[in-house]
């Protein structure tokens, strides 16, 4: 038999418990929100459709998608002018496969996001 005192039966308790709780607080939509950052593209957009499907149907609620890096319109030259239709195609497919989960569109800045100045730009297009 195995006693109730034995080290190996206390550290899975623990564990079990510990997994409950982590469950309980990411599957409470008041504690915890889950919002996937993709870019427009293909993969993108097909893994976090994945994704949203499996923590939905797992009980945990989605709250929203940011669009990242889309070009701005300042952005000259043929090949951008032609990445700018591919990502606008995309980014018509994130609008009517995430409708209501899309919470913002953040445009790719002509340098690292680092530092306050920075952040202060992402956060205006948030």
């Amino acid at each position: 038999g195995v006693k109730n005192d034995d080290p190996v039966l206390r550290i899975l308790q623990n564990r079990k418990n510990m997994f409950e709780k982590a469950w309980n607080i990411l599957s409470d939509f008041q504690q915890t929100a889950f919002v996937f950052v993709l870019t427009p593209e293909r993969l993108p957009i097909f893994e976090t459709e994945r994704a949203i499907q499996y923590l939905e149907h797992s009980g945990i609620k989605v709250a929203g998608v940011v669009v990242n890096g889309i070009i701005p319109q300042a952005a000259e030259g043929a090949f951008m002018n032609k990445r700018r239709e591919v990502q606008n195609r995309y980014i018509r497919e994130i609008h009517g496969k995430f409708k209501e989960k899309v919470l913002a569109e953040i445009y790719l800045l002509d340098e690292d996001i680092w530092g306050m100045d920075n952040l202060r730009r992402i956060a205006e297009m948030l």
